[in-house]
């Protein structure tokens, strides 16, 4: 949305009237705006008009990711389970014995599910297939692994360098990436985040045709090492 566009909705968010292209007469607006962002409070700085950003920002609701709260994660986990079920138009309601909702509950409390609620239906689903198989229908252990495959299928956490950045994220502690990946490789996620701030920076310098100095505090030179660790900077 251009930064003229956001200037009209302040009067529009202000004064609820709002002229027609090509209408010399006001009307009026009865409306109320909801907004929802993924984005750091600095980004959207950098992005909005102030005073726009202060209009649409009187009340500000934190949602956190899923990752965040682990402990609400069993009961929320049991309610999509059913909501999933209710979707899938199934005659009679499909139930999973204690042991089956635990071992799901785990893995999903161990797993950065970068989907959030997604990612518990990806699992009910899955699960609801599983137990409707009219000609080999799953249950106990066998139907708790086939749902968690569908978290195998977001790739987002599909490799240590990754699982790890989540873990950083979301500050979780690294017992979850242990389980999941083995020993804890930190040199390969920290030269991978090098060389991603070096292209990042660099590709910046030119976009704006600012000064490497002013973008960070790292000299260009190490930037280009980081950048070709294999390499010798020029």
């Amino acid at each position: 949305m251009s930064r003229d566009l956001q200037r009209l909705l302040i009067k529009v968010l202000e004064e609820k009237t709002y002229h027609r292209i090509g209408d010399d007469r006001p009307r009026k607006s009865d409306f109320r705006l909801l907004t929802a962002t993924n984005l750091p409070p600095k980004v959207l700085r950098d992005r909005l008009d102030l005073d726009f950003l202060d209009r649409i920002s009187p009340l500000r609701l934190h949602l956190p990711a899923l990752r965040d709260i682990p402990e609400e994660i069993p009961w929320l986990w049991r309610r999509v389970h059913r909501t999933a079920c209710a979707r899938s138009g199934l005659r009679r309601a499909r139930t999973l014995d204690d042991a089956a909702h635990a071992q799901i509950t785990k893995a999903l409390q161990r797993h950065p599910l970068p989907g959030n609620l997604r990612d518990l239906f990806r699992v009910a689903y899955r699960v609801i297939a599983g137990q409707t198989d009219p000609s080999h229908p799953l249950a106990g252990n066998d139907l708790a692994g086939y749902g968690l495959l569908g978290l195998e299928e977001e790739p987002s956490a599909s490799s240590p360098v990754v699982g790890l950045a989540h873990a950083f994220d979301g500050n979780r502690r690294l017992a979850s990436h242990l389980d999941r990946f083995g020993r804890i490789e930190i040199r390969p996620f920290e030269k991978a985040f090098r060389a991603y701030c070096a292209r990042e920076i660099m590709a910046l310098r030119s976009e704006r045709g600012a000064a490497v100095k002013d973008l960070c505090d790292v000299a260009e030179r190490t930037l280009r090492t980081w950048r070709h660790p294999n390499e010798s900077a020029d």
